[in-house]
């Protein structure tokens, strides 16, 4: 049986519940659904970035929302084109340029003209972008800490381990 949490977060309507999070009613006859690798990956990847919100939150960001997290994870520091940041996103890049200007909007990113095509928008974090991505590496090492305190500190090095293994032999076999 799957646990319930009251555990929910308003912003972006992101409920941390056990069923919300898995999409799926709790019923015995979904456990072979429930308890796959992909929907146990998706389950900690909600948790994770609702706490992330979360964190944030506390710390003064509480306009940042999740669909701002997918975009920021997907900028480099020096700046990234638009037509790259929605690529890596999977996302079009109409919708991406959206994302952006609401971003821009609140302080965030600043786009400017490519230095070498001036028919591109290169977009770079703003001082306030930066100061939030050093918030986000913070709210980040909390949520790992929470995630380590439910496992404890052996497992969660393990599990990060095997995982960073899986993400390195998932790589080269798609480069064949």
């Amino acid at each position: 049986m799957i646990k319930k949490s009251s555990h929910s977060l308003s912003q972006d309507k992101l409920s941390l519940s056990a069923e919300r999070a898995e999409g799926l009613a709790a019923d015995e006859r979904n456990a072979w659904r429930h308890d796959n690798i992909g929907r146990l990956s998706i389950f900690c990847y909600n948790h994770f970035e609702a706490s992330m919100l979360q964190s944030l939150a506390r710390q003064g960001f509480a306009d940042v929302k999740l669909t701002h997290l997918r975009v920021f994870r997907n900028i480099d520091y020096d700046g990234t084109r638009v037509t790259e940041i929605a690529a890596r996103a999977n996302v079009t890049k109409g919708a991406m340029s959206q994302v952006l200007t609401e971003c821009e909007r609140l302080g965030y990113l600043v786009a400017t003209t490519d230095a070498i095509d001036a028919r591109a928008r290169v977009v770079k974090f703003t001082a306030e972008g930066r100061k939030l991505m050093q918030h986000c590496r913070k709210a980040i090492a909390e949520v790992e800490a929470q995630f380590e305190a439910t496992v404890g500190a052996r497992k969660y090095a393990e599990l990060r381990t095997l995982l960073l293994e899986v993400r390195a032999g998932l790589a080269a076999s798609d480069d064949v």
